[in-house]
């Protein structure tokens, strides 16, 4: 399967909007209308959310050089909508957003909220202006992160007397509507002329769902304080309830999944393992009930339909693993496992490294639930890392299977196969819907071969 095979009929410009060379000519011609002494130096896609036929969002990352020859970078996010309904989306947008007015962060252009690109049928917001997230605007507003700060040094390991100095913000993550992750470079001065310097992590949310999330990573920050096997995690600092925010400090290291390449596997993958054991044994207050079985397969079989839709030449082979997913649940469903504390989004790209240290972030879907389901969510996207990176089959099956019987080794409960396979196949269907979801082109390439070896491996084992 590859880009061109979706067949799109109603969005003219995808082709277009996704191609990041393309669109940085397209923002070179926007910047220079809007702030004459920028240039635009590259662009990148951050992020895609393609909805066939209906709308195609996409994040784009632009870097420019000012006059002063300092570099800036700017977040876009622009929708495409069908040609017939683009001015009239856009004119719905201008009216929901009412006396909507560029903000001021220092040093950097005035960007318009929103504006209308008729020849691309996108209407493009520029960061902080999101409709699903009004409050993130105060995220950028230094003099508000400036008082929140100065009213708690402690919350630093600072005593009263150090006030900010100064504040600069840096772009990490961002998903329009959703969450965006920012981090704050926090200058101080002391009481007697001292200075330091404090790193943090912010991340917002589009609901209030935060304080919960903050509540969570607590919980296991402090877990992980207590267990040597165990991952670091970076400590929680503060929850901003009126903008569903929470902070977190900085855990200087490199993302795992870049640094895999060039590590030891059979001495990283037993580690993960015993260090995801630990998280399952261990007890933690106030969660939430994760998904269990029921929820896992409608969730599968939810995205199953929208792939089939969108591949159709898939139906018959992802149709066979929905039902086969459905005819082995209720012999699965009799098993007794625990409930245990799951992370329940364990994968490679949810750590960090640093020297011969770890770090695990992202704890959203921390809950109780089957421990067998995130053994399986590890697995199955160590598995796609053949498509969505290039990685060799042979090394990710080695790797797989090290670390489940290490894991396997290190809790007192059956590691079924089956059950396993089960959780691996469903989790398979929903990461290959998000590689089409995503446009992402690498893995596209592969879900008729690589993604369907897979999950007809997983099938098998079911079967047996």
């Amino acid at each position: 399967m590859n880009f061109e095979s979706l067949n799109e009929t109603q969005l003219h410009h995808l082709d277009t909007v996704t191609d990041p060379v393309a669109m940085a000519a397209r923002f070179a011609t926007y910047v220079n209308e809007l702030a004459p002494d920028c240039t635009v130096e590259n662009c990148a896609i951050e992020k895609i959310y393609y909805r066939a036929t209906q709308s195609c969002t996409v994040l784009y990352r632009v870097v420019m050089k000012n006059g002063a020859d300092t570099q800036l970078q700017q977040w876009f996010f622009g929708k495409v909508f069908p040609h017939k309904r683009a001015r009239k989306r856009f004119d719905e947008i201008a009216t929901q957003s009412g006396a909507a007015h560029a903000l001021e962060i220092p040093h950097e252009p005035a960007w318009p909220p929103f504006s209308f690109w008729p020849d691309l049928d996108m209407v493009v917001w520029s960061f902080p202006h999101d409709p699903k997230m009004d409050w993130l605007a105060r995220m950028v507003d230094l003099e508000f992160i400036q008082t929140t700060i100065n009213s708690a040094p402690a919350d630093f390991g600072l005593t009263s007397g150090w006030r900010v100095e100064t504040v600069h913000f840096d772009r990490v993550k961002y998903m329009p509507g959703k969450r965006c992750v920012l981090r704050y470079h926090v200058d101080f001065n002391g009481p007697q002329g001292e200075k330091c310097r404090r790193t943090f992590y912010s991340k917002t949310y589009h609901d209030a769902k935060s304080r919960y999330h903050f509540e969570v990573l607590r919980a296991a920050y402090e877990h992980s304080r207590t267990q040597a096997s165990f991952m670091q995690i970076p400590r929680p600092i503060r929850h901003l309830e009126e903008v569903n925010t929470f902070w977190q400090e900085e855990w200087r290291g490199h993302a795992l999944i870049d640094a895999l390449p060039n590590l030891d596997w059979q001495k990283l993958f037993p580690r993960l393992a015993i260090a995801l054991a630990d998280l399952h044994r261990s007890t933690m207050p106030g969660l939430r009930n994760g998904p269990d079985l029921s929820d896992a397969l409608k969730t599968a079989a939810d995205d199953a339909a929208e792939l089939m839709l969108l591949a159709p030449h898939l139906r018959e082979a992802i149709s066979a693993w929905i039902d086969l997913l459905s005819a082995q649940q209720t012999a699965l469903a009799q098993q007794t496992l625990p409930s245990a504390t799951t992370h329940g989004a364990i994968r490679v790209e949810q750590m960090l490294i640093r020297e011969q240290e770890l770090a695990l972030i992202d704890f959203d879907a921390l809950a109780l639930g089957d421990p067998l389901s995130d053994v399986a969510e590890f697995i199955a996207s160590l598995q796609f890392l053949e498509l969505s990176h290039g990685w060799p089959r042979v090394s990710l099956a080695a790797a797989q299977e090290l670390f489940a019987a290490t894991y396997a080794e290190h809790v007192p409960w059956p590691c079924d196969r089956k059950r396993l396979a089960w959780y691996a196949l469903a989790f398979l269907i929903s990461k290959m819907f998000l590689a089409v979801k995503n446009l992402d082109r690498r893995a596209l390439q592969q879900l008729e071969s690589a993604g369907m070896i897979i999950g007809d491996n997983w099938a098998a084992c079911l079967m047996e």
